[in-house]
């Protein structure tokens, strides 16, 4: 079986709640254990507003196994399925954090259950962040995902 895809959502420098040092601390944690584990990895990237940060960068290194795809709006899910799907990455469960989890992360969340209702979906709270490092809108965010049938939070 495929190991679950890790998809990170809009961690680009313009974006304040990107700047969290913990987040992004726990994003390279992330994708460390997406690499070892030879799971696909894809950045979702805002157009317009630069490249993944740095941090995440080089933490991906030259891995083979990672894809950037550009969106145009807050949900991303459409590219994320067809970068999944151009790289033979796992649709059926896929790890999911980023930056403005009461905005792009749930939008894209929304349009994941969507098109893949299936498919087993896994938020992780610690490197997820919103605007302003606002951890009670952050909170609210991460508790209305559970909503979905096949989406759980963990902490990290």
């Amino acid at each position: 079986m495929k190991p679950a895809t890790l998809c990170i959502i809009d961690v680009q420098v313009p974006f304040h709640a990107a700047g969290r040092e913990s987040l992004l601390d726990n994003v390279v944690r992330l994708v460390k254990n997406a690499k070892r584990r030879r799971a696909g990895i894809v950045l979702v990237e805002f157009e317009g507003f630069g490249s993944t940060h740095i941090a995440i960068q080089q933490a991906i290194g030259s891995y083979e196994r990672c894809i950037t795809t550009i969106k145009s709006d807050c949900d991303g899910s459409e590219e994320i399925i067809d970068a999944c799907r151009e790289r033979g990455f796992n649709t059926r469960k896929i790890i999911i954090c980023g930056v403005e989890t009461n905005n792009c992360v749930m939008a894209t969340l929304d349009g994941l259950d969507d098109l893949l209702p299936f498919s087993k979906k896994e938020v992780v709270a610690s490197a997820c962040n919103t605007m302003g490092h606002n951890d009670s809108v952050n909170k609210k965010a991460l508790k209305k995902m559970l909503r979905y049938e096949n989406v759980s939070v963990r902490r990290k």
